[in-house]
């Protein structure tokens, strides 16, 4: 079961070249600044809410759909048949043919990454910078939001409890790991691209060790990073999410379709495993009607994760009020700026 005390811990994954996190940035309401501020709060948003709520004009319907493409019957046969075909590629350059079982145990050790990438969780969006034309469109004037949080760069390890990923777990807890974002033009070439690369290679870095998100590159423009919630459960991990766990369920198997039929079962399994999972978190949830968006409340927020405030001129003198408030309270500083 979850343990209350370990609601809190957060171990950070992100590999980027100097090991240090990057300043990153997020415009947010008053309504969210006054949670960080008085009460402590981050609000992480149910990842699946932007898909289900997104219209042309409110955001991306298709950022669910690439986040978690491995759920999609199809685009997971896609994945395979192309592993597959690699596979056999490399076999008949000497005049061989790989066997059911050779592609099975190639097939494992891709299914196994996918299966601990969890879906339906909670994010926290943040950006590498705040002032791109686009960036200022979108959240300043078309969404309000006059208050930009510059988070500093040890903001990941300060927020964390943890400090160390490689802790060994004795029981279940919540986490949450940094993860950048990677935008693609299509789903389809993403998804040849990925089964084509080898898991060391950088692609397949990007997505295992750097992260699930993608996004369409039309987007890029806000060089997203994400803290991602995930649940640490070892009774799912290393029960059903290890390789000879995933080969022993394929080893039987007559065919690539039965493969492929095989691990979406494994794949959806493991996901409402997950699923049942954040049950217990219950208590921490909170579902805002006005937005129909459901998110997860983390408590106990550090006071040193901002290093500046950015605010545009059209915010109120009530609301600047309190921004001064905060800045002399948790010594950040404050950046006026025109929309």
């Amino acid at each position: 079961m979850l343990q209350p005390t370990l609601l809190n811990q957060i171990s950070n994954i992100y590999y980027i070249a100097d090991d240090s996190y990057p300043i990153t940035y997020r415009y947010v309401s008053m309504r969210e600044a006054t949670n960080l501020f008085d009460k402590h709060q981050l609000y992480f948003t149910n990842t699946s809410s932007w898909a289900k709520n997104a219209t042309p004009d409110s955001g991306d319907p298709l950022e669910t759909a690439f986040e978690n493409w491995w759920l999609d019957p199809d685009n997971l046969s896609l994945y395979i048949n192309t592993l597959c075909k690699y596979k056999n590629q490399e076999f008949n350059r000497f005049g061989l043919t790989a066997s059911l079982n050779i592609l099975s145990s190639t097939i494992s050790q891709h299914i196994c990454k996918y299966m601990t990438l969890q879906n339906d969780s909670y994010s926290y969006c943040l950006a590498g910078t705040w002032n791109n034309p686009l960036m200022v469109k979108e959240y300043h004037h078309k969404w309000k939001r006059d208050v930009i949080l510059q988070f500093n760069k040890a903001f990941p390890y300060n927020l964390s409890l943890l400090n160390n990923p490689q802790l060994a777990l004795n029981s279940d807890a919540l986490c949450a790991d940094f993860f950048k974002m990677h935008y693609v033009n299509s789903i389809e070439d993403f998804i040849m691209e990925l089964a084509l690369s080898p898991m060391g290679a950088p692609l397949g870095q990007k997505i295992f060790n750097e992260g699930s998100f993608i996004k369409h590159s039309s987007f890029q423009y806000e060089a997203e990073k994400r803290l991602k919630l995930q649940i640490l459960s070892p009774c799912i991990l290393y029960e059903k999410c290890t390789m000879a766990e995933v080969y022993n369920n394929l080893f039987t198997a007559d065919s690539i379709d039965e493969i492929i039929c095989r691990c979406h079962k494994m794949i959806e399994d493991v996901r409402k495993d997950f699923v049942d999972k954040q049950q217990l978190l219950g208590e921490l949830k909170l579902y805002d009607s006005s937005s129909n968006i459901e998110y997860l409340i983390i408590n106990n927020i550090p006071n040193n994760i901002i290093d500046c405030v950015y605010v545009f001129d059209t915010i109120t003198s009530e609301d600047m009020n309190k921004i001064n408030f905060w800045s002399q309270q948790y010594n950040f500083k404050i950046v006026t700026i025109h929309g």
